[in-house]
């Protein structure tokens, strides 16, 4: 597909760009079916990402087990089509080290995004808003 993105990535700095948060899909468009109509067995890979290049640990409280939250909502529409299940192991207190990072991936299920069209990916630390990137990535038929 020439002319088409490879991936589709946004990058937010905070703090005087000492904290870098990334949201990416690794691929900008996506075929879930091929000319014939069978399944391509396309998995879109998601990672949202949180790098603290400060002197001092970060320090996040969560609601829950659930410390990144990503959905995709149809762009026309704005309707939700998919919420991230992502939970972790580790507790609803969370820190990041001076120079390390706290990275999630998830794939993208069919379901996800069934119908061609354009749609919105967000991705966010759950209840921080300030950690909150949005990317467009779209659905073909072909």
């Amino acid at each position: 597909m020439t002319g088409v993105p490879p991936f589709a990535k946004a990058i937010k700095k905070l703090y005087g760009g000492r904290v870098v948060v990334t949201l990416s899909i690794d691929s900008a468009v996506i075929l879930w079916r091929d000319k014939a109509g069978r399944a391509t067995s396309v998995r879109p890979e998601i990672t949202y990402a949180v790098t603290n290049n400060t002197d001092s640990a970060l320090t996040f409280h969560f609601a829950d087990t659930r410390h990144v939250c990503l959905c995709v909502k149809h762009a026309e529409t704005e309707e939700t089509t998919w919420l991230s299940p992502m939970k972790s192991q580790i507790g609803t207190c969370v820190s990041i080290q001076a120079g390390e990072s706290l990275t999630r991936t998830a794939v993208l299920p069919e379901e996800g995004a069934r119908c061609p069209g354009r749609y919105h990916l967000v991705g966010t630390l759950c209840g921080y808003e300030d950690y909150q990137l949005e990317i467009e990535f779209e659905v073909r038929l072909t």
